[in-house]
C-alpha cells in the first residue's frame, strides 16, 4: 500500500503529520499513534535487553540469593507480564487501527488518482475546449437552420390555412348562391303567379270600368242630347220672338219699357242665363267625372305597381 502511494507521489516525503492532516485524522488519533510508536519503542528496547542463554548459569549460582532479590525478581516478572498483556492489547488496538489506516490510505489513493485524472483532464482541457467550441458552432448552425426551417414551415402553414379559408369561403359562397338562386326562382314563380292573378283581376276591373265608362258616356250623351234639344227649342222660341219684335223697328237702347213689361224681359233673360248655367254645369260635371275616372285609373295602376314591388 505504501509502495503504491510512493509510486503516485514519488517525490513527496512521507510524514505522519502530513498524512493524517491530508486524510482528516483528528488530534486524538495522532496522539494515539504517537503513543503506539512509543510502546513499540519500549518493546524493542525490552527485546534488545532480554537475557542471553549464558545467564542461566548465573541464576543457578545465585540460588543462594536473598529473599529480597527474589521478591524484586517476582515484581519484575509481574511487571513484564503486565507489560506483555498491555503490549498484546496494544497490538490488537494497533491491528484495528492498521485496518482503519489502510482504509484511509485506500481512500487517499483513490483521491490521489482522482486528482491525477483531473490533472490529466486539465492538461487536455485546451483540446477539449476546442472540440467544445467546434461543437457549439455546429449547434449554432443547426439552430439557425432549424429556425429557418421553422420559419419556412410557419409560412407554409399560413399559406395552407389561407388556402383552406379561401376554399371554405368559396364553398360557402357557392352554397349561398345556390340558396339565393333557389329563393329567387321561388319568388319569381310566386311573382308570376301573383302577376297572372293581378292581370286577371285588372282585366276584370278594366272590363267593369269600360262598362262604367260606356254607361257614363251614354248618360252624358243623353244628357247633352237633352240639353241640345232644350237649347234648340229655346233658340227656336227666341228666334220666333225676335221676328215678332222686328216689326217694331226699335232697338233695346231706344226702347222705353213700362214697369209691367220689365218683368217679361227679366224672365226672358233669366231663362237664357239658366240655360247657360245648366250647360256650364253639365260640362263641368262631365269634366269632373272624366277626371275622377282618370285619377281612379292612375291610383289603381299605382296600387298595382306598389304590390309588385312589395312582392319582389
Amino acid at each position: 500500500m505504501f509502495q503504491q502511494f510512493k509510486n503516485i507521489f514519488p517525490n513527496a516525503s512521507l510524514n505522519i503529520s502530513s498524512i493524517t492532516s491530508s486524510i482528516g485524522i483528528e488530534r486524538t488519533g495522532l496522539h494515539r499513534l504517537e503513543a503506539i510508536k512509543s510502546e513499540i519503542s519500549n518493546i524493542n528496547s525490552l527485546i534488545h535487553n532480554r537475557p542471553e542463554p549464558n545467564d542461566g548459569i548465573d541464576l543457578q549460582q545465585s540460588g543462594r540469593t536473598s529473599i529480597t532479590e527474589l521478591e524484586a525478581t517476582r515484581q519484575t516478572m509481574q511487571k513484564l507480564e503486565e507489560g506483555w498483556e498491555t503490549i498484546h492489547q496494544n497490538n490488537l488496538i494497533n491491528y484495528r487501527k492498521q485496518k482503519a489506516v489502510n482504509e484511509l490510505l485506500r481512500r487517499l489513493q483513490h483521491t490521489g488518482e482522482l486528482h491525477y485524472t483531473v490533472c490529466q483532464q486539465l492538461e487536455h482541457s485546451e483540446a477539449d475546449l476546442r472540440e467544445i467550441q467546434t461543437s457549439i458552432g455546429q449547434i449554432q448552425n443547426t439552430a439557425l437552420n432549424l429556425i429557418n426551417t421553422l420559419a419556412a414551415l410557419e409560412q407554409q402553414i399560413d399559406q395552407a390555412n389561407r388556402e383552406h379559408q379561401i376554399k371554405e369561403f368559396e364553398q360557402w359562397k357557392e352554397n349561398e348562391e345556390k340558396e339565393l338562386m333557389n329563393e329567387i326562382a321561388a319568388r319569381r314563380a310566386l311573382l308570376v303567379e301573383k302577376e297572372n292573378k293581378l292581370k286577371k283581376e285588372y282585366e276584370e276591373y278594366e272590363s267593369i270600368q269600360k262598362k262604367k265608362k260606356l254607361e257614363l258616356y251614354e248618360a252624358t250623351f243623353n244628357a247633352e242630347l237633352e240639353d241640345y234639344k232644350r237649347r234648340r227649342e229655346t233658340e227656336i222660341s227666341s228666334l220666333y220672338n225676335r221676328r215678332n219684335m222686328t216689326s217694331v223697328q226699335t232697338s233695346l237702347e231706344q226702347l222705353q219699357l213700362v214697369d209691367e213689361n220689365k218683368g217679361d224681359l227679366d224672365d226672358f233673360l233669366g231663362t237664357s242665363e239658366a240655360n247657360k248655367a245648366i250647360e256650364t254645369t253639365t260640362t263641368s260635371d262631365i269634366k269632373e267625372l272624366k277626371d275622377d275616372l282618370s285619377s281612379s285609373d292612375d291610383e289603381r295602376a299605382d296600387i298595382l305597381r306598389d304590390e309588385d314591388y312589395d312582392d319582389v
